[in-house]
């Protein structure tokens, strides 16, 4: 039996015999069949922005307000307050739930036979089937405040799981036909379907990263001082053999160019963003992709990603992207043009608020899984030591980069991360100043950094993937779960 259901907005959609027929699905009989994918989703209540709006109140409540202000003065503080009340100005001018709840329900009813096929666990032993793991997501869901309830994530980790799986398998003709565009076949007891991607494809490939790192906290012998590998705010990379995965994500309709400085001295991407397609902006064209309804994990707003060198995948949960103004939409979705417009430009300028943020403080560290050592978590216990080793080094001898033989500069911390921080650290821990040999100073600061390197990744997670660590980034490797592999 072949099914060919086709889930792609740019293909036909065929029919089927417990399918509603005529020109339009009975919208609601559907959505009341899988409660759990769209109907117990409650829309965001309050203004995303609200937390941040100052009120009027008492005398400690200012004091604290001019301690933040001392913070975050400067430049980027200024016109980040502009961009706020930018943002509030055109995110409410058209409602944004109502169109996006809606286009989900079309979808939900329109496709509910692979809906409920992808939600199937393949295997007893499915992170989907996983209490630990499920309680882990629930609570993280909550905490970010998620319009998502446990079946709701339940089916979205079955789902891309199944999504996962069939990436994982896929034959050479099949991933010749994926990177045409073409989908990825998948197969279950009820037969053959062709998945194309999009963004409830999105959603679950996302769930299933936060499954797998889910997974990772709970797993037995984790030391008790672990960093979570579910954070609110962080990095994932992730090992994805021949691009499987960030092709299958580049093809999501809604998926746009982003322009971005993430992970640029790892980056495998060649193309330059254009702004508005026109303009070269010198900066590498990741990509992202737009959940309007925050749906996603982390943060919950947007998906940037961009493929690595040495075949890996970088992934970024953000709380707002950089959305298309005129990008493109869903098949299901209806009258989204105005609505999506204006949305969008409010997102835009969110992002360059959240922006203008980041470089005006560094904000709190717990929950926070970035990419980097100069700031963040590992900003305190390596990268402070780090300066203060080579500023040491510089009192005894002004030349000492040139005695190193080697370039030998914080600033490049910020492209090599960690791997160069020791290599540096090594270098100085046996650098031969007073004759032939070395300085106790010089060696007993270096010894300690290395101490510190060493317990920080062993807390961030060691280097069990195979993949080369520069900063607090979570390290993953969904194709590895035995649910995948069997």
């Amino acid at each position: 039996m072949s099914n060919n259901l086709n889930i792609a907005p740019n293909l036909p959609l065929p029919q089927h015999n417990n399918a509603p027929q005529g020109n339009a699905p009975d919208v609601n009989q559907n959505v009341r069949q899988h409660p759990a994918l769209y109907a117990t989703v409650q829309p965001p209540q309050g203004n995303p922005l609200a937390n941040n709006n100052i009120a009027l109140g008492d005398g400690e409540q200012r004091n604290q307000i001019v301690q933040d202000a001392d913070r975050q003065r400067g430049f980027f503080s200024s016109i980040g307050n502009a961009f706020r009340k930018l943002y509030h100005a055109i995110a409410g001018i058209v409602a944004t739930e109502s169109r996006e709840l809606r286009n989900e329900r079309i979808f939900s009813a329109r496709h509910s036979h692979l809906i409920d096929a992808l939600a199937r666990p393949s295997s007893e032993n499915s992170l989907a089937q996983n209490a630990q793991v499920l309680d882990r997501l629930e609570q993280h869901a909550t905490t970010m405040g998620r319009p998502l309830h446990r079946d709701d994530i339940q089916k979205m980790v079955a789902t891309g799981e199944n999504i996962a799986r069939a990436l994982h398998h896929a034959s050479p003709d099949e991933l010749r036909q994926l990177e045409q565009g073409h989908g990825i076949v998948w197969e279950n007891d009820d037969g053959e379907f062709l998945i194309q991607s999009n963004l409830y494809t999105t959603r679950a490939l996302s769930w299933y990263m936060a499954a797998n790192a889910a997974a990772q906290d709970v797993a037995p012998g984790r030391p008790a001082d672990a960093y979570s590998s579910l954070p609110s705010n962080g990095a994932f990379i992730l090992k994805d053999p021949d691009n499987r995965l960030y092709t299958f994500l580049s093809q999501a309709p809604t998926c746009t160019s982003r322009m971005s400085s993430h992970v640029a001295e790892r980056t495998a991407t060649t193309e330059t963003h254009r702004i508005g397609g026109l303009i070269p902006s010198g900066k590498v064209a990741q990509k992202g992709i737009e959940d309007y309804r925050n749906c996603l994990p982390g943060q919950g707003g947007s998906l940037l990603f961009d493929k690595l060198k040495n075949q890996e995948l970088y992934v970024k949960f953000e709380s707002v992207g950089c959305p298309a103004y005129f990008g493109k939409s869903e098949r299901h979705e209806e009258g989204t043009a105005l609505g999506r417009f204006f949305h969008a430009l409010g997102r835009n300028i969110k992002h360059a608020f959240n922006f203008a943020q980041t470089r005006s403080g560094g904000g709190e560290v717990e929950g926070r899984r970035q990419e980097h050592v100069y700031k963040g978590r590992l900003e305190a216990p390596i990268y402070t030591p780090f300066k203060e080793l080579l500023n040491t080094a510089r009192e005894i001898h002004p030349d000492y980069k040139e005695m190193l033989g080697k370039e030998c500069d914080s600033s490049l911390v910020k492209k090599w991360g960690l791997p160069f921080i020791e290599s540096t650290a090594m270098a100085l821990k046996s650098w031969p100043v007073n004759g032939n040999k070395p300085d106790q100073r010089i060696s007993d600061m270096a010894t300690a950094l290395l101490q510190n390197i060493e317990a920080e990744k062993q807390k961030l997670g060691g280097t069990e993937h195979g993949i080369e660590r520069r900063g607090a980034e979570v390290h993953l490797n969904i194709f590895s779960h035995e649910a995948i592999q069997g």
